[in-house]
């Protein structure tokens, strides 16, 4: 996830209380974590614990490592896999926003996702014929669940880069709390979960990228004790003859979604935000709009005609210029 920046706190509310901040390259990104105490030797224990509990889940859920868990899943279709009551809940919760989204977010679109090869210097449109054949293989429904076991239909294969580290911010926030830390932040690649306050003692300020303009924010959120998350056309996208292609997939299609530029989500997981600012961006925002009500979480929407914020979000947002200027600039840059 892009389109999130952290705008830090500069003073102090104590000579005892300090910002500690650590930074490692896991999961496929940066992980950054910060702590708010006044114990150093605290703060190391706990930020050690995060990381190492990281470190599990990108072991464990890791699709390309033929020693996860999540691959002896996909190694096996047609048959009952016995797996963790951790993974048992993560595939549970995905395929709830499955269903509840019609199918917008679906952890099985892995395979399309990888013929279109964004992560490649040559990405590539495929041919309706390739993605045809490809498209029964992406539905949620096509995993079952029995108690301690899970299956896949054979030709399905089970993604879960584009939850995971939702998940593990999740568990890093409860680790925190466990440990007493009640000020700090977790950053699994942009998808943040914020605790308590920031190191002035206020909400945390979470900038909101601008997609017309590359390191530029045009928002600002003040969060406490929420996770938040950007999908954006912007992050991942190639051109050709002069259409431009991004990495985010209407499951149902196989093709890039076009209802929206950025989407938004906050909430009080960041698994959830991480799931569901995909499957808005996807629906649009009616329909995602609807989908955030459902699930008591709160979003902003840009799109070619201008930008939406969900009312529960407006006490918490602050524009940086008039929302006009913003969808002006974004279509002249296209």
């Amino acid at each position: 996830m892009e389109g999130l920046f952290h705008i830090s706190a500069k003073s102090q509310t104590s000579s005892a209380i300090s910002e500690f901040v650590e930074e490692q390259q896991m999961m496929h990104t940066l992980i950054q974590l910060k702590i708010i105490h006044n114990d150093r030797m605290l703060v190391r224990s706990v930020m050690d614990e995060a990381f190492r509990l990281f470190r599990r889940y990108e072991s464990a859920y890791n699709f390309y490592d033929p020693g996860s868990e999540l691959a002896s899943l996909n190694t096996h279709p047609g048959e009952d896999v016995s797996v963790s009551r951790e993974f048992y809940d993560i595939l549970k919760s995905c395929c709830t926003i499955g269903e509840k989204s019609g199918g917008a977010y679906d952890i099985t679109i892995g395979p399309v996702v990888r013929l279109w090869d964004f992560g490649s210097r040559k990405p590539r449109v495929p041919s309706r014929r390739k993605l045809a054949a490809l498209l029964p293989c992406v539905d949620f429904r096509n995993i079952r669940f029995k108690e301690g076991s899970v299956s896949i239909t054979p030709g399905t294969s089970v993604d879960l880069s584009g939850a995971i580290k939702g998940f593990a911010a999740d568990a890093a926030k409860l680790l925190f709390r466990e440990r007493g830390v009640i000020n700090g932040m977790v950053n699994a690649g942009r998808n943040m979960y914020l605790l308590g306050r920031n190191l002035e003692g206020a909400p945390w300020r979470i900038g909101v990228a601008h997609p017309g303009k590359p390191g530029s924010i045009f928002a600002v959120l003040h969060l406490q004790d929420e996770a938040v998350a950007t999908s954006g056309d912007y992050e991942r996208y190639f051109i050709k003859n002069g259409k431009r292609y991004h990495h985010l997939l209407d499951p149902r299609t196989g093709s890039p979604s076009r209802r929206c530029i950025a989407v938004t989500v906050v909430s009080k997981s960041a698994a959830l935000t991480d799931m569901l600012s995909t499957a808005a961006f996807i629906l649009g925002p009616e329909k995602g709009g609807s989908l955030l009500s459902e699930m008591e979480c709160e979003g902003l929407f840009v799109t070619g005609k201008g930008i939406e914020a969900t009312p529960g979000l407006q006490s918490k947002l602050e524009y940086l210029c008039e929302p006009k200027e913003v969808v002006r600039s974004i279509l002249q840059s296209e």
